[in-house]
Order: structure tokens, then sequence, then C-alpha cells
């Protein structure tokens, strides 16, 4: 059997040690596995894509010849990558910065510092906005397989779909089986700090535990420490 195709970012940063902790972070992602590139300007960016084929973009918008959203425009209005994924990651967080990232193009905006686990998670949203079909990496469980781009989960011969905040609840356990993740930790990293109620952490579990029907017992709770996918 082929190995899955790995997909390819490319990573717009022009601080370059915030451009290799990016780039050690999509390393860190075993399936599916990524290759990235580093562009430390606009112009470099320009090149990269009129080089190679990506299949997302993450973009800085504070650059040393430029606004990253004068290259979202670019990207947006050429036909070859009008429909690329990309997801800006900033440091410019104020309300109005961020709507012009979104009204100019950009499929989400993650404001920086941000952690791991929360990249993770909205890299996966944006890709499972507009994926090429042919490309279907799936991340094996105990006893179904995942496609985080797209969010089927296949088990037991059966296809479900997954919702967003439930790809991404189990996204995080499939990256670290075994590790107790706390109820608290679930929410900040899925929802931020206000982005939820007392009962929603509960509920998304209880329809992921019920699409993963007879495999849903390797979803284990641990009485007053949290939650843990079993290897």
């Amino acid at each position: 059997m082929p190995p899955p195709p790995r997909l390819n970012v490319l990573v717009v940063e022009d601080d370059r040690l915030n451009a290799d902790l990016i780039r050690l972070w999509l390393r860190d992602i075993r399936e599916p596995a990524f290759d990235s590139v580093a562009a430390h300007s606009l112009a470099a960016a320009r090149r990269e894509l009129a080089r190679a084929r990506f299949d997302a973009v993450l973009l800085d918008r504070t650059l040393g010849d430029g606004d990253g959203l004068d290259l979202l425009r670019a990207i947006r209005s050429n036909k070859e990558t009008r429909d690329l994924p990309v997801l800006v990651l900033s440091g410019r967080k104020a309300e109005r910065e961020v709507i012009a990232g979104l009204e100019r193009g950009a499929d989400d905006y993650l404001s920086k510092p941000c952690t791991a686990e929360l990249f993770h998670a909205r890299l996966f949203a944006v890709l499972r906005l507009n994926r090429a079909p042919e490309r279907s990496p799936l991340v094996s469980g105990p006893g179904f397989q995942f496609d985080p781009v797209d969010g089927r989960l296949l088990v037991d011969g059966r296809v479900e779909h997954l919702e967003p905040k439930e790809a991404e609840i189990l996204m995080i356990f499939l990256r670290r089986p075994g590790v107790v993740h706390s109820a608290a930790y679930l929410h900040e990293t899925v929802w931020g700090e206000n982005g939820h109620s007392p009962n929603t952490l509960e509920t998304r579990l209880s329809t992921l535990r019920r699409k993963l029907g007879a495999r849903a017992a390797c979803l284990e709770t641990i009485r007053g420490c949290g939650y843990r996918l079993l290897p």
C-alpha cells in the first residue's frame, strides 16, 4: 500500500524563530504528515507560490516588505490559487484587524501567541473548508479511522460525519493517545476561555461516543481528572 499523501504548507513569517516554531508544530502532526516551506517576505512567498503547489498557507500580517493581506488579495485574485486555504497568524489582534483579514478572504484568523493544540485545531478546521477530494489522509484510532480534513469517521463499516468541534476534540485525543486531558484544558483549547456553557463539552463527548458506537469505550472518563483515548 502506498504511503498516504503528505500535505505541503507555505509558512509566511518574517520572524525566523516563529517560522521555525510553526514548522516544528507541523512536524509534530503524525497523521496526516506535513511538509513545509518558509518564506520570510512577501516577495519570497510570491516566488514559492509560483514555483510549487501548496495545500495551505499560514500567513503573518506584519512583514518587512508589506502587509500579508496584500499577498492574500493576490492569492484570491489568481484562478490557480483562489481556493487555497489561508490561515492568518498575526500579533495584530484588534477586532478591526481580524475583520479586515476575514473580509480580504482569510479562512480563519488566529492571534499570536497561541498554543500548539489551538494551532493544530484551527489548521484542520481550515483544511476542512476546502480540500482536494483525491487527498484523503486517514488517522487510525482503536478500531476506527478518521479523516481530519473532511471530518469522516469510519468505524465498523459505517461512515459518520463529525461536526467541527467534535473533530477538534477527537484530534486532541488522537495526537496523544493514553494521555489524560482535563475538562478545563479541552474547554479552553476547543472553545477558548469564554466560548462555551458548562455542559458543552459533555454534550459533544456524548455525541462523539454515540458516533463511535461499539468503539465508544475507547474514550474513557477518568473521574476527577479528565478524559483519555485508550491506545
